[in-house]
């Protein structure tokens, strides 16, 4: 019997601790927006993209990833970090008390080695079914 208290306890102890928050239900802060970048493809899924906020860095993506971010109302241009030919970053007009969600999607061509990074403002019903498949990239 004190076995299977202890295996109960160490089993329960070690799943409690073991997950990590879900910031994909998380509130929004009063007078704040949150923006969640979502890549659920599996479309070159391997391929590792820096993403950019304001020109900073924001994360590190792949296939089936997110990332989020906690912001003041305004403007937000969305990017990634490649050379000079990259698209023109995509622009969010964060408003407050609101969820904004990005696609992101790489393109591959043809022949030769140069992916191409875009990024598409998505509804909020197509945003939280996308962000169902993904888990949290490197912030």
């Amino acid at each position: 019997m004190q076995k299977l208290a202890l295996f109960l306890l160490l089993f329960t102890t070690t799943f409690a601790f073991g997950q990590k928050e879900d910031f994909k239900k998380m509130a929004i802060p009063d007078g704040k927006a949150i923006i969640y970048l979502v890549r659920p493809a599996v479309k070159a899924s391997q391929l590792k993209m820096i993403v950019t906020l304001n020109d900073a860095d924001w994360g590190i993506t792949k296939g089936k990833n997110y990332l989020y971010k906690i912001v003041d109302p305004g403007e937000y241009r969305i990017g990634w970090k490649v050379s000079s030919d990259a698209p023109p970053p995509l622009l969010v007009v964060a408003k407050a008390n609101t969820k904004h969600y990005v696609l992101q999607d790489i393109k591959l061509p043809p022949a030769g080695w140069h992916a191409v990074c875009e990024f598409e403002a998505l509804s909020k019903e197509d945003g939280e079914e996308k962000l169902k498949k993904c888990k949290l990239g490197k912030q």
